[in-house]
């Protein structure tokens, strides 16, 4: 049993640090040509996650809101819907044809948009809100300038 030599036959510090370097060396030549992991998947998946709970907790707690969330969200994915860009067309066709129906605004606006015919219903929505709106503007307009001459 004397004469057993210990595990490493050199406790060299020198060459232990070469073969540490080396081992490194090693590690570094592996790793260049390997590509890192792409966690995008992962960040997606949280991401819908957090979406999804948001939502359900809106629809918990304020379902009010949906309707501002669903504007918001088509807005964001088809610039071309948002709401304020429609409201404008509508309010330019009843502007210049206060009688018009909503649902003439709405095909005016759905024809020279060119909106898919899935979305008219989306359109015709927004040209009732407009229309509501224009109408108590223009009572206001009027029961201030009555207002003015008493």
């Amino acid at each position: 049993m004397e004469n057993e030599q210990p595990f490493e036959s050199s406790m060299d510090p020198s060459l232990a640090a070469d073969r540490y370097e080396a081992g490194r060396m090693e590690e570094y030549l592996h790793m260049a040509g390997v590509k890192a992991p792409s966690l995008a998947g992962l960040q997606k998946k949280e991401y819908q996650r957090e979406v999804k709970d948001l939502l359900e907790k809106i629809c918990t707690k304020m379902p009010s809101l949906l309707p501002w969330v669903e504007a918001w969200v088509i807005g964001v994915v088809n610039p071309h819907l948002r709401v304020e860009k429609i409201d404008a067309a509508l309010e330019r066709v009843y502007e210049r044809e206060p009688d018009a129906t909503p649902r003439r605004a709405a095909s005016e606006v759905q024809f020279y948009k060119r909106l898919p015919e899935k979305r008219f219903n989306y359109v015709w929505h927004r040209a009732q809100v407009v229309k509501k709106r224009l109408q108590k503007r223009k009572e206001r307009a009027e029961l201030s300038g009555l207002t003015e001459d008493c």
